[in-house]
């Protein structure tokens, strides 16, 4: 009996660590790009014939794997941080297509919208991770 909690928890470790690290790519991913469109002006480039800083596919199959994580073989108190993970990273991807479909559109106000946005997901993300650190230390 003893042996079988051994291998559950360790099972739930793994899990763990491998969220956490799926979470630390996507937050990597999510800076990467932002930063790349800090400014009015490197979205209007980027969104001009699709002059991308950055690999548009790679934001789409973070989001499918994301998507893709078996939440019913997560411990329960990982299932609210990868549900976390996959929204907010979802919300980046489709404030991005939004900003790339309607740039000639906005205005100053609206760019500072995007921003200060992309900016709160951010911090939310590095919260959720955070959030996964503790609940990983307290599975150790």
């Amino acid at each position: 009996m003893y042996a079988i909690e051994q291998q559950r928890k360790a099972d739930n470790l793994r899990m763990a660590n491998t969220l956490l690290e799926i979470a630390k790519s996507a937050l990597k991913l999510q800076k990467h790009v932002t930063g790349k469109l800090d400014s009015r002006e490197k979205i209007h480039f980027a969104a001009q014939d699709n002059r991308l800083p950055f690999d548009m596919p790679m934001v789409y199959t973070m989001e499918r794997q994301l998507d893709r994580i078996a939440l019913h073989d997560l411990p329960a108190n990982l299932i609210a941080p990868a549900l976390l993970i996959a929204e907010t990273f979802r919300q980046v991807k489709i404030k991005l297509e939004m900003v790339f479909d309607t740039h000639r559109k906005m205005d100053a106000a609206m760019f500072e919208d995007f921003f200060a946005t992309v900016k709160s997901m951010e911090e939310s993300m590095s919260a959720t991770i955070a959030d996964l650190e503790n609940q990983l230390e307290q599975m150790r």
